[in-house]
């Protein structure tokens, strides 16, 4: 525990969240152990969002309210949070989703029995806009992991297994630098990856949480416009070089060229996305580069699956 008696920052930044801010509030205010703030963040919602968390400031002493005088955007948002936070531990919540109420006792007990672990992620409940459950998400088995271990998966998956940020908690002191400005939709996963690089991952297959799916989320819109495939080329960059991913450097330049190559031809032959696939590609890896390498990956991708097969066949006789 903290000088101020304070263990774990609840974060909530808040934007327009009208219908489900109060319910999102008071999941955290239930919780089992008590050692907690929340810090709740408006970066100026117009639908009267504020002014409800504000009321709920009014009445509970463990509730920190701010508006910012400005819109800073989501990223700026959730970095101001972690800036005011005075709590070893950090556990986001957007303002549309639900914690149990054990939640936070649960999550907090695996950093205080295990000092490598820089990061807890549960699974979690898809809620639809009504609050009714769509269905379970839980990728790993309830032990801890080496971090790098985790990072492989979700690299060589191409998806974000360890969770939104309402799943997980994590160590203030290993997350100092913030959520990286440079991603949108894989800002979680940029962070989770960061962090895992520095510690180990305790996860837990009961879900603590419920995952608001609605069309008005900004994850929703960001899918629309690609961004989900233009960032998570850039984490393969960031990381693919890593030692501990195992590539050499021919099957590394490979592998993100062809990452790119099938991108380009799921997207090519569609008028409505074809000019923002062509930007990506341009910006990120370079057309040049890109017609250089293709005659190349189709000289080598058929022998590199003819030796496979030979290789299996070799081993079946």
């Amino acid at each position: 525990m903290t000088a101020t008696g304070v263990t774990i920052s609840v974060c909530m930044p808040i934007y327009n969240s009208f219908r489900y801010i109060a319910h999102a509030i008071e999941s955290v205010l239930i919780q089992t152990r008590r050692d907690f703030e929340l810090i709740i963040i408006d970066d100026c919602s117009n639908d009267g969002t504020g002014e409800i968390a504000a009321s709920f400031a009014d009445q509970d002493t463990r509730i920190r309210f701010i508006r910012n005088v400005s819109n800073v955007g989501m990223v700026n948002n959730w970095n101001l949070c972690i800036e005011k936070a005075s709590g070893r531990y950090i556990k986001f919540l957007f303002g549309d989703d639900l914690l149990e109420a054990d939640a936070l006792e649960r999550m907090a007990a695996c950093f205080d029995a295990d000092p490598a672990v820089g990061l807890v992620a549960s699974a979690r409940i898809l809620i639809d806009e009504e609050s009714r459950p769509l269905e379970t998400l839980a990728h790993f088995d309830t032990r801890i992991y080496d971090g790098t271990e985790i990072i492989k998966v979700c690299f060589l998956k191409q998806n974000n297994l360890v969770g939104e940020p309402t799943a997980v908690m994590f160590r203030k002191e290993l997350a100092g630098r913030g959520f990286n400005k440079n991603y949108r939709q894989m800002v979680d996963l940029e962070m989770w990856f960061h962090l895992l690089d520095q510690g180990a991952c305790a996860y837990m297959r009961q879900p603590l949480c419920s995952f608001r799916v609605h069309p008005d989320q900004q994850t929703q819109k960001n899918i629309v416009n690609l961004f989900h495939y233009s960032e998570f080329f850039l984490l393969m960059e960031a990381y693919i070089h890593k030692p501990y991913m195992g590539f050499s450097r021919i099957r590394a330049c490979t592998f993100l060229f062809e990452k790119y190559y099938i991108f380009w031809k799921i997207f090519r032959n569609r008028p409505d996305h074809r000019q923002t696939a062509f930007n990506i590609i341009s910006e990120q890896y370079g057309w040049l580069r890109f017609f250089c390498f293709l005659p190349l990956y189709k000289t080598y991708n058929p022998l590199r699956k003819l030796t496979r097969k030979i290789a299996s066949a070799k081993y079946f006789f």
